[in-house]
């Protein structure tokens, strides 16, 4: 989808909200009516600036557009995907007060009309917002099909592989040991940080080194402090030139080339 054609919708969809908004509190008076729809209109346009914009991003993730393809952008043009709405928001202070006007005229007038009819322009407003949204993710997979049908055939291709590789993996148990204390990482794994809830030190090797620089680096646990803060890994970091851990675990990458290719890493690991 062109980002023009993305920022028209959501802004049209931005102008319908304010309507009904307007239209919901004009009860109010002149005064708080401008404060409200100064601070309404705000909040709707940062509303569709960002998690809308997150919303679609998700559901084009999911049927494998990625990057540019779901709302095409250059450098010239995607500032439009956040600052569109934003830069709407006089507009649809605009709409809010147009709909409180129209909702308190209607008030006043005789109502000679029927009360489906006094409706209408609201229910149309309310049926468009609850289908444009609908019609937006609709135009993303229509227009993208055959990315789409080649993201799903490449998803079952990868889920294929991943159940043999899990029908494969195997536990060799040569001899058990005692309750460890530290462990040394040759490169680092998805256990390495885990592990150190349960172990004194872990030990890892350093990549990327210049001549000279210090090959090891040990973690401890911090006191009273949790391993993982929001997320973020938390221990004190020691560089060593010498390993004192008790147990080495080494570690061999098995995958193939189109194993890489998919994103799929294996690993043997032994201690």
């Amino acid at each position: 989808m062109d980002v023009h054609l993305y920022v028209a919708v959501i802004c049209a969809a931005g102008l319908g909200l304010a309507y009904l908004i307007g239209r919901a509190i004009s009860g109010i008076n002149a005064v708080a009516a401008t404060f409200a729809f100064l601070f309404v209109s705000v909040g709707l346009a940062i509303f569709l600036a960002f998690p809308v914009l997150s919303v679609v991003a998700d559901f084009c993730s999911a049927i494998g557009l990625k990057e540019k393809a779901c709302v095409r952008t250059d450098d010239q043009t995607v500032w439009l995907l956040g600052l569109g709405p934003l830069f709407s928001i006089p507009v649809y202070v605009v709409c809010m007060f147009v709909a409180r006007a129209v909702a308190r005229s209607r008030a006043t007038a005789p109502l000679k009309a029927p009360i489906g009819r006094r409706w209408s322009l609201d229910s149309g407003i309310a049926l468009v917002l609850c289908l444009s949204p609908l019609a937006l993710l609709g135009w993303l997979y229509l227009s993208n099909t055959e990315q789409v049908n080649k993201a799903s055939s490449e998803r079952r291709v990868l889920g294929t592989r991943l159940d043999e590789l899990c029908a494969s993996v195997r536990i060799d148990v040569r001899r058990r040991a005692g309750q460890a204390k530290s462990v040394f990482f040759s490169i680092t794994t998805p256990a390495t940080f885990p592990l150190l809830e349960k172990l004194e030190f872990v030990e890892m090797g350093r990549t990327h080194l210049r001549p000279g620089d210090i090959p090891y680096e040990r973690l401890t646990k911090k006191s009273g402090e949790p391993l993982f803060v929001r997320g973020v890994f938390n221990a004190n970091r020691t560089l060593t030139s010498e390993l004192e851990a008790e147990y080495a675990i080494s570690i061999k990458l098995l995958e193939t080339k189109d194993d890489a290719a998919k994103g799929i890493y294996v690993l043997e690991e032994t201690i």
